[in-house]
């Protein structure tokens, strides 16, 4: 009879200790164990379906919101009266006055009001209506917070005259360094004299000053002559050349208007177009000239 073949039982190798200590551990805490595995699978579940919770609310509550801003397309948000309030005001235009004058012709003025603090008018373009039909088209510039005369000269009729504005272009400004000399006009004198010859009623003597620190190469200045009541009796336009800073100039302009109402009062009104840079002679200085204009 064979002999049988011994299995080994004896254990050669130790094992470790902290083996041994995880057994025993596991044994004294199985149920501890499975309980807790237990409770951390339940409460994982519940944290995925708290966050898919979550993410339901927020996308519902991003179609009620979306739903809200669409609604409200329709409506007027608009604040007019802050809009109002940052928009230039209107002009305001006097009614046009006719001056008759030689060859049944007639010229004709209307004074306009800018009563806008930062609000310029870069150009108006306007006409006048005459028995229907529209004159030629003139521009102009409106300094803010000025008048100035709308003019026409030599128009064949003035059967029921009205001004109509053709366009305006505004501007708000911002930097003043350049109109804050917009008044820097002094008439030193503005007198009428009339006149016995055939040719011409008077002569008008006009002495203006130029207490700016620039040189203009042109200045406009609308010249109205007034009755006793103030009502214009003539109108001419002349252009002074070169002015230089600091200079007086004499003028004298012959008025070939049949004026046989005495002249109480002669207005000189100077306008240079300050919203153009370019109005300045930038080839001497002075001084006290501004930094920038050399």
């Amino acid at each position: 009879m064979k002999n049988d073949e011994k299995i080994q039982t004896t254990i050669t190798q130790e094992i470790p200790e902290w083996k041994l200590k995880l057994a025993y551990f596991y044994t004294e805490n199985k149920v501890f164990i499975k309980r807790a595995s237990l409770f951390m699978f339940f409460f994982v579940d519940l944290l995925i379906l708290f966050m898919l919770g979550t993410m339901w609310i927020n996308y519902k509550t991003g179609l009620l919101k979306d739903e809200t801003y669409l609604s409200q397309l329709s409506v007027n948000l608009v604040n007019n009266q802050t809009i109002e309030k940052f928009q230039p005001q209107d002009l305001y235009f006097e009614k046009p006055i006719v001056i008759p004058t030689n060859n049944d012709k007639y010229n004709f003025i209307v004074k306009v009001i800018n009563n806008n603090e930062v609000w310029a008018v870069m150009n108006i373009k306007y006409t006048f209506v005459v028995a229907g039909q529209e004159l030629e088209p003139k521009n102009t510039f409106i300094l803010p917070a000025s008048e100035k005369y709308l003019m026409y000269f030599n128009a064949a009729s003035a059967q029921n005259i009205q001004l109509k504005i053709l366009d305006t272009s505004w501007q708000r400004i911002r930097d003043f360094s350049l109109l804050s000399y917009k008044d820097k006009f002094e008439i030193t004198k503005s007198n009428f004299e009339a006149s016995n010859s055939n040719i011409y009623s008077g002569i008008s003597t006009i002495e203006i000053y130029n207490d700016s620190p620039f040189d203009y190469w042109e200045i406009g200045a609308p010249i109205v002559l007034y009755d006793k009541a103030m009502q214009p009796l003539a109108v001419d336009y002349i252009v002074i050349n070169k002015l230089l800073s600091r200079e007086t100039r004499e003028l004298e302009l012959n008025w070939y208007e049949n004026i046989e109402t005495r002249v109480y009062k002669t207005e000189v009104y100077p306008e240079v177009n300050l919203l153009n840079e370019n109005v300045i002679m930038k080839l001497e200085t002075t001084p006290d000239s501004p930094s920038g204009y050399e």
